[in-house]
């Protein structure tokens, strides 16, 4: 078994829930949800259109995840 340094071991605690699982949240930073926002909206999505999605969902979620992943796109 691999041993780590106690502040790793410290940033997965962080990342963690209390069961020690991580259940991160992420939102699809690739052309699929610029894709799929242009074809429910049927016009292009833009990046203010992409980022308020993603502020959105990330609101609602966020609570029930232990961490997040963020992208460029982001505003955060």
């Amino acid at each position: 078994m691999r041993k780590i340094s106690p502040e790793v071991a410290k940033h997965m605690d962080n990342l963690s829930n209390e069961a020690g699982v991580i259940s991160a949240l992420a939102i699809d930073q690739r052309g699929s949800l610029k894709r799929m926002l242009a074809e429910a909206a049927n016009k292009p999505a833009d990046e203010t259109t992409i980022v308020d999605f993603k502020e959105a969902v990330s609101s609602e979620l966020t609570p029930y995840a232990s961490a997040i992943l963020t992208d460029p796109e982001s505003s955060n």
